[in-house]
């Protein structure tokens, strides 16, 4: 092989089979998408105690539940921009310490504002976390298999807030609400040293910041390439603007997949607000089997439509549970089986249905 030769970095992941290091970084994501499900949902579970503990009203616990929410949607509009600027990884592990260190601290907070206000960072760490592993398994992952294996990825929000539920209910029949949070907290941090060591900066993203080709090889060669620092790498793809990335959702024909998916994420996020946990004759187990999914029939489409269109995939993810919301779109999806979840399957649809210089 001549290591001169310039060399697309996409086009060549497209043409490879997945190896064991690409196997390696979705189970990295998997396990940090995890642990963003259990911190997302775990005021859910422990709402019925510190109510007790706190003597407050269900009305003064609303704030502290949607403040985490608000944080989340400020972070993923944030972190994709940072992550192009500074690199998916760097983000990536500012934003599992961020959501760590925080929900610690919500552990020792001493009254609902100050609760809320931690909820509403931890929030930002959360919301980060989603678009950065999403686009570091896009880049990675060859076209064929991309969808795939986003989904796969996003699967463990899921499991993270199941299983959360059993973890929490465990934890809160011999301890107080303060150690669910303290759990949250602790794990994020004993996976981050992982992260440094094994999580990859994104090929893609060191090509499109011009680093030096000794970086991008190396990244590389762990998928089992044989590059040198003198290999040139470009991309088949326009080149990242200067222009806001807000922005660019809604220019070049991207408009009506952007407010569809807007929409099938923000319904998704308001109608996974843990109010049904709230209630005091809910036991800790029905919270956690809520969360997992066991009375909730969640839609995934079978496979990617044509034209890449994501307004077909809102329509069966979460609007294809509103009787009287189905016929907001086309039903053009094949049918659906249980298990997915429509506001954060709708990164594995971005990731499809944008170029890569507005992810």
């Amino acid at each position: 092989m001549n290591h001169t030769n310039v060399v697309d970095v996409k086009a060549w992941i497209d043409t490879r089979p997945v190896s064991r290091f690409q196997w390696n970084v979705l189970l990295l994501c998997f396990i940090i998408i995890m642990l963003d499900g259990y911190d997302a949902a775990v005021m859910g579970f422990v709402a019925p105690a510190l109510i007790e503990d706190w003597g407050i009203s269900r009305a003064e616990m609303g704030p502290i539940l949607g403040a985490a929410m608000f944080g989340v949607a400020i972070g993923a509009l944030v972190a994709g921009p940072l992550s192009d600027r500074y690199g998916r990884k760097r983000i990536l592990l500012w934003s599992v310490a961020l959501f760590a260190l925080f929900s610690l601290a919500g552990a020792v907070a001493q009254s609902p504002t100050q609760l809320a206000l931690m909820r509403f960072l931890t929030g930002l760490g959360l919301g980060a976390v989603m678009p950065n592993c999403v686009t570091l398994v896009a880049e990675y992952m060859p076209e064929r298999r991309k969808g795939v294996m986003i989904t796969l990825m996003y699967s463990g929000f899921n499991v993270g807030s199941g299983l959360g539920g059993f973890i929490a209910a465990g934890l809160l029949s011999h301890y107080s609400w303060h150690s669910a949070l303290v759990f949250g907290g602790v794990l994020p941090l004993v996976v981050l040293p992982f992260m440094i060591v094994m999580l990859p900066e994104s090929a893609m993203n060191m090509v499109a910041r011009r680093l030096p080709g000794e970086q991008i090889a190396r990244a590389l060669n762990r998928l089992g390439g044989q590059f040198t620092a003198e290999t040139v790498f470009q991309l088949n793809a326009p080149p990242i603007t200067r222009s806001s990335k807000v922005a660019q959702l809604f220019r070049h024909g991207y408009a009506r997949g952007t407010i569809a998916l807007w929409l099938t994420y923000f319904y998704g996020a308001v109608r996974d607000l843990p109010a049904e946990r709230l209630a005091a004759n809910h036991s800790p187990l029905r919270r956690a089997v809520a969360a997992a999914g066991g009375d909730d029939d969640r839609l995934v489409p079978a496979r990617r439509p044509a034209g890449r269109d994501p307004c077909r995939y809102a329509d069966g993810s979460r609007f294809g549970e509103s009787r009287d919301c189905g016929n907001l779109f086309p039903r053009l999806f094949v049918p659906v089986v249980p298990g997915g979840d429509g506001f954060r399957f709708g990164g594995a649809v971005g990731a499809d249905f944008y170029q890569r210089d507005v992810h």
